[in-house]
């Protein structure tokens, strides 16, 4: 009796566990994300600052070059038109992404960000993703210890079931089935509700 009560609570705790530690990993890899989205955004307004700065600059070479060839025929207030509707003309409607630029860009610093950034992010799907695979040889390795232990009871006894060898055996299964399942339970239910807080969390939402 106390084995299926220290089954059912231990399966628990290692549910909770596990999830607590998922949790945790996830929220570090938002926290992670968010960090890098920024300065990601940061260094695409950059870009964008100097493209149009570039582009204005162009226009403004052109411009000149097109009000000596039409000053003579145009009042000064029509060429101030002109030359703001040239600027309008004259400024860059499309800009690709930033990670398309940074594989585009011809300096390789750039192109080894890119790598890196992808690299991580890699690494943390393949962790967050290995969680569950990973619960699932964890039980698969529980059940061949169960297999194991109840053949050592059987080489013991010479291939004779006794009594109490059998209400052992069948104790054994019992408690580990008890085990397992309520570290399943255990590690959904929380993940669940973790996984809520967090996301709660991250947004600034938590009720007082």
């Amino acid at each position: 009796m106390l084995g299926t009560i220290a089954s059912l609570f231990s399966g628990g705790i290692t549910g909770i566990l596990g999830s607590i530690f998922t949790n945790v990993l996830n929220y570090f890899n938002q926290k992670q994300k968010n960090k890098h989205e920024l300065a990601l955004k940061q260094l695409d307004m950059q870009e964008r600052d100097k493209d149009r700065e570039f582009a204005l600059k162009e226009a403004e070479m052109n411009l000149k070059i097109t009000e000596v060839g039409i000053e003579g025929a145009i009042g000064t207030e029509e060429a101030k038109a002109f030359t703001e509707a040239q600027k309008s003309l004259m400024t860059p409607l499309f800009n690709p992404t930033f990670m398309d630029r940074l594989i585009d860009s011809k300096k390789w610093y750039n192109m080894a960000i890119a790598g890196i950034i992808a690299f991580f992010f890699g690494i943390v799907d393949i962790v967050k993703h290995a969680i569950r695979p990973g619960i699932t040889v964890y039980v698969s390795i529980v059940f061949g210890f169960i297999i194991l232990k109840a053949w050592n009871i059987l080489e013991v006894n010479s291939y004779q079931w006794k009594l109490e060898d059998a209400v052992k055996i069948i104790m054994l299964c019992v408690d580990a089935s008890i085990y397992m399942i309520s570290m399943i339970y255990g590690f959904w239910f929380s993940d669940r509700r973790i996984a809520k807080f967090m996301m709660r969390l991250d947004d600034g939402n938590i009720k007082k």
